[in-house]
């Protein structure tokens, strides 16, 4: 239910294995946001992903692939990762150590209101030096 509804019905380019989402404007989230591949086809999808973002409409644009743990093909994540990707963000939640603390300077807050997506949202613009003005919204729906 959470891939029919969050992931699959988003995007503008759609096949039988994954759905891009392209965003309007510089500040547009630009990605995969639902992929279900075959071993056999994976590698030539992620290529081809690679191949867009190297033309016109693609140039320029940060690119993200969301991928959960019940995404095919099980390697997945290390076929991504193989990828001549720029900069490769992952982590999965429950898998961060309990009994040890953030580095200095880190700290997890839940961002669960409006209070918690502002600050997430200052983040996102200190990281990466860019204000998306929709961030906000898009994560309050």
């Amino acid at each position: 239910m959470f891939d029919a509804q969050m992931r699959r019905g988003t995007g503008q380019m759609a096949s039988e294995w994954f759905v891009r989402k392209v965003e309007p404007g510089e500040q547009g989230w630009t990605g995969v946001a639902w992929s279900d591949l075959q071993e056999d086809s994976a590698d030539r999808v992620i290529a081809a992903q690679l191949q867009w973002l190297a033309s016109p409409e693609g140039t320029g644009r940060e690119f993200e692939w969301k991928l959960y743990s019940h995404d095919r093909p099980a390697d997945l994540a290390e076929r991504l990762t193989a990828a001549p990707p720029e900069t490769l963000m992952i982590t999965e939640i429950p898998a961060l150590p309990k009994d040890t603390p953030p580095s200095a300077g880190i700290r997890f807050e839940p961002a669960t209101d409006v209070a918690g997506v502002d600050l997430l949202t200052e983040v996102d613009e200190r990281a990466f030096a860019t204000v998306d003005t929709r961030l906000g919204e898009r994560l309050l729906v």
